[in-house]
């Protein structure tokens, strides 16, 4: 079939008025079967020319456009390709003398003529009126030029494609309406999209608006925000393939976009900025002059900012192809001369939701740059918050950092720094930190910092004069030989820290505090460990530190003071694994030395000296080379200043030390567990006057009692007490002497003590055994053990000796008994006492051969003589107490045990009360309750002989 024959028109239209309305039903019909391709095949349409025109075109509620004087011509307009109808406006012509757009909502857009030249574009002066609730915004160019655009993609297929877009000074005045807060969008990475947009791709060369003024207010929030700037921009080669817009097709982007003289209010705040400049090309940012003031005093948008100034900021050679992995990569970054004084007012409510938003200190390490130095930074930021206040202020901070070295190597090699105060302060819970100076200096990695201080002190109520808490301060710490690996996880090693005159004081008001336990958090543990793998300081050294403890109440107040303290702490190394596993092999070796300086006790009456402490962490022992407890008064004057009847104590100590202490323990389970507690060669002398009175209601617990009203829970499998000499004396009214009593040899044992109570083991209990020479002769055991589940804290004791010249006791019994022992042996056996909080009963069995006793005059220091000295002698001897026991012939006489416990003495008097007690029932002195015990025992002894 032949082709048929086509015919080329030209269409020439002149002084043409028309209106097109885009919402007829003509322009939404679809075409169907092969009209619109047929007619191609017949007619070819060569030129389309308007003269003298003007055109309407509009759709109903919805916008009008007006174009008058059109002059327009088109070479080949249509063509059709792949089933469809294209326009081909490669070479299109279009003049027009005015175009009036205007929108239903209100927008209207005027152009004072428009020229299109192929691909050519020239818009004269345009007018762009944006209605809004607050008033109109305006925009005004006066001219605006497109060159080398492809209008035929633009129309055919959504492509911008051009060479230049430029326009004359473009001005931006009026109110405008701005929305409110959206939610905040997680980090994206370069491949993901910022925004999106309604073209296909954009290509342009160069977009230039060279003289951008604006002088626009805003309703933000029911908040009125003014802005004037002058702007200039500068944009080359932009690059955006499809809809979806990414960092990535940002980073090629090249120009620069520059803010001049801009000034703006908002929130109750004054800004002024002198100039930002932003170099896309070198990927540099400039910022001079910036000044924020405060208008006024509301927290209106939840910050204050008293003043910002900052002459300069300037950060070069932004690397943002790093962006896509959360790095931020530049050359250098200068600050200078900062002063920011801001107020922030903190959620509560926000807080809890963030908790797992936290700020991870590594991502720091995700920054990179060459060059950073700040100078003269002065920054007070406050957080205002309904349960904190914290208030963090530095100031005269300079710092300059040129990273050199690897991720292996010393961060703080090529960093140095130093700065005026550092001080942190929380009105509401009371806590205050202050440095008043800091330097470092990379040569030799040290770093200073001067006049420390700080603590938590608060004031029960309103009006007085004593606060509680604690506070420390220090003239000086120094470190040297710091290294800080850089990278994370780090690590940080120190070659030495000192801390120089160091004071702590705490205060405790006796009537609120209770004794807490230890409470230790092992997520802050942990999260150490994700932050570094290990520290280590080779020495520390506190020096001249003074600790003084203070208590008080209504009545009366106390001070327990520690003075020249010396501290020596040596290759500490902790591997932060130990955080997660509980290992307890830290420090390799610390030491603590007091250099024989005094310490006070809370009542003053006492001396406190101490030799060399260490902590071997690789054994786990602590160890004390001595210790000594001086009075610091005689006798008499002792015991006038503590006013009631109390023991006057001297002690030395050679060694005592902590085995085994359980630091996973103490981590995980909030438990101090030691396994055991050695002490060697104690000398103790304890002196008791009973001439002064006991103090009233100053009742003693038993055992199980005490451990049970401590708070804090622990557990020490034993303390082992050798190689001891303890002597006790006592006056008592009617001696000029006081009564004596030594014990060498001695070694005390205690097991299983803990006051991780209840116990879960029934049998589990506290046990005591005791091992002696009385008056440095005689071997004397006694055994004890208080089991933990009894209610009315029961006990059982147990007690036994070698013979024993009874005349050695002599020294106790003249002066406290007005009793004298002219002769005598004997030997304490089979002892079984058993006791509770009242009472204590039990048998023992005390042998003894030719026991002569004689009276004592105790103010004459010796003994009765004449006549009635002879008497009584007579009276003691050979009616009162039995000479032997056993008789010749028969079995020993069996000592009844029952004493009844005085609620305001300690358990040692107890034990020895009822121990006493038997023996003077041995040799014949009974209590009502002991001889109607040994006649309930004879009862029954004879009934079994007569076989009842």
């Amino acid at each position: 079939i032949p082709k048929p024959l086509k015919m080329h028109l030209k269409i020439d239209i002149r002084d043409i008025n028309g209106r097109i309305d885009l919402g007829h039903q003509i322009f939404h019909q679809k075409s169907e079967g092969q009209g619109s391709k047929a007619i191609f095949d017949y007619v070819q349409l060569d030129s389309l020319s308007l003269h003298n025109s003007s055109l309407e075109i509009f759709k109903k509620a919805t916008f009008n456009l007006q174009i008058n004087n059109l002059e327009t011509k088109i070479k080949d307009p249509f063509s059709f390709r792949d089933d469809k109808i294209s326009a081909n406006l490669d070479e299109l012509y279009l003049q027009a003398g005015k175009i009036n757009y205007v929108s239903t909502r209100g927008m209207q857009i005027n152009c004072e003529a428009l020229s299109i030249k192929r691909q050519d574009v020239q818009f004269g002066q345009i007018t762009c009126l944006l209605p809004g609730q607050s008033g109109n915004s305006r925009l005004n160019l006066e001219h605006l030029s497109l060159k080398g655009f492809m209008i035929h993609e633009l129309i055919n297929k959504g492509r911008i494609n051009g060479d230049e877009i430029t326009s004359g000074r473009v001005r931006f005045s009026g109110d405008i309406d701005i929305p409110g807060k959206s939610p905040g969008k997680a980090w994206q990475s370069d491949e993901e999209a910022l925004f999106s947009m309604p073209f296909n791709s954009i290509h342009i060369n160069t977009i230039r608006f060279p003289d951008i003024q604006i002088d626009q207010r805003a309703n933000y929030e029911a908040q009125e925000v003014a802005f004037q700037s002058q702007l200039d921009i500068l944009l080359e080669g932009i690059r955006f393939e499809g809809q979806e817009v990414s960092i990535k097709d940002l980073a090629g982007i090249r120009g620069h976009v520059k803010l001049k003289s801009t000034a703006a209010e908002a929130f109750g705040h004054i800004l002024g900025l002198d100039e930002l400049s932003v170099d896309l090309t070198q990927h540099n940012i400039l910022l001079k002059g910036l000044l924020i003031e405060q208008e006024t005093t509301k927290l209106d948008a939840g910050i204050q900012i008293s003043k910002l100034s900052l002459p300069k900021f300037e950060i070069s050679n932004i690397n943002l192809d790093r962006i896509n992995d959360k790095k931020l990569k530049f050359q250098d970054l200068s600050i200078a001369e900062l002063t920011l004084d801001m107020a922030l007012l903190q959620d509560e409510e926000s807080k809890e939701e963030k908790g797992s938003r936290s700020f991870d200190p590594a991502d720091i390490m995700n920054i990179e740059y060459s060059g950073l130095e700040l100078e003269k930074i002065n920054v007070n930021i406050e957080l205002i918050g309904a349960s904190s206040n914290p208030e963090i202020s530095l100031n005269d901070f300079h710092l300059r950092h040129t990273p050199k070295g690897t991720k292996d190597d010393n961060l703080m090699d090529d960093i140095s720094f130093h700065f005026g105060t550092f001080s942190f302060r929380d009105s509401l819970k009371h806590d205050h930190f202050l440095i008043q100076s800091g330097l470092y200096r990379p040569d030799g990695n040290h770093l200073q910092l001067s006049n420390i201080s700080g603590g938590n002190l608060q004031k029960k109520k309103l009006g007085d004069d004593e606060r509680t808490g604690w506070s420390y301060s220090s003239n000086a710490l120094l470190i040297s030989n710091l290294f800080i690996k850089n990278s994370f996880p780090s690590k940080l090693e120190m070659g030495k820290l000192y801390l120089s005159d160091a004071n702590l004081v705490i205060t405790t008001d006796l009537q609120t505090q209770k004794n807490a336990p230890l409470d230790l958090d092992i997520k802050t543990f942990r999260k150490i460990g994700d932050l570094m793998t290990r520290l280590s300081v080779d020495t520390t050294v506190f020096s001249e530190v003074r600790v003084q403890y203070k208590t008080f109440d209504d009545t009366s107040s106390h001070v327990f003071l520690a003075d020249s303290i010396g501290l020596v702490i040596n290759n500490i190394d902790i591997d932060t694994n130990v955080f997660e596993h509980a290992s307890t092999s830290i420090v390799k070796r610390m030491s603590i030395d007091l250099k024989g300086r005094t310490q006070i006790s809370k009542d003053s009456l006492y001396e406190i000296r101490s030799g060399i402490i260490s902590y071997d962490f690789k054994r786990d022992v602590i160890s004390v080379d001595s210790f000594q407890v001086i009075p610091r008064y005689d006798d008499a004057e002792f015991f006038k200043r503590a006013r009631y009847q109390t023991d006057r104590m001297s002690l030395f100590g050679r060694r005592l030390e902590i085995h085994d202490f359980r630091l996973e323990e103490l981590i995980e389970n909030n438990i101090i567990h030691v396994g055991s507690v050695d002490v060697d060669s104690i000398y103790l002398e304890m002196t008791r006057d009973k001439t002064y009175a006991r103090k009233e209601n100053d009742f003693k617990l038993m055992p199980q009692d005490m451990l049970r009203m401590m708070n804090q829970k622990f557990t020490v499998d034993s303390i082992r007490l050798f190689n001891s000499f303890v002597i006790y004396s006592e006056y008592v009214e009617k001696s000029s002497q006081p009564g004596s009593i030594f014990f060498d040899r001695f070694t005390l044992n205690l097991y299983g003590i803990t006051s991780d109570l209840p116990h879960p083991d029934p049998t589990a209990a506290l046990k005591v055994d005791l091992e002696s020479y009385v008056m440095g002769q005689t071997r004397f055991n006694v055994a004890l053990v208080f089991p933990y589940l009894s209610d009315s804290n029961d006990f059982w004791m147990n007690a036994s000796s070698e013979p024993l010249d009874l005349t050695i006791l002599n020294p106790l019994t003249e002066n406290l008994m007005g009793l004298s022992i002219k002769q005598g042996n004997g030997r304490i056996e089979n002892t079984f006492i058993t006791g509770n909080n009242h009472h204590s009963m039990g048998s023992m069995i005390f042998t003894y051969k030719k026991l002569k006793l004689s009276l004592y005059n105790r103010k004459k220091a010796e003994r009765n003589k004449g006549m009635f000295g002879g008497i009584t002698r007579f009276l003691i001897n050979d009616l009162l107490i039995h000479k032997n026991n056993p008789k010749f012939g028969k079995a020993p006489r069996v000592g009844q045990v029952y004493f009844e416990r005085d609620p305001e003495k300690a358990i040692l008097n107890y034990a020895w009360k009822s121990l006493l007690s038997g023996m003077l029932s041995s040799i014949g002195i009974n209590k009502k309750e002991q001889r109607q015990e040994r006649r309930e025992i004879k009862k029954i002894n004879n009934q079994k002989e007569n076989g009842q």
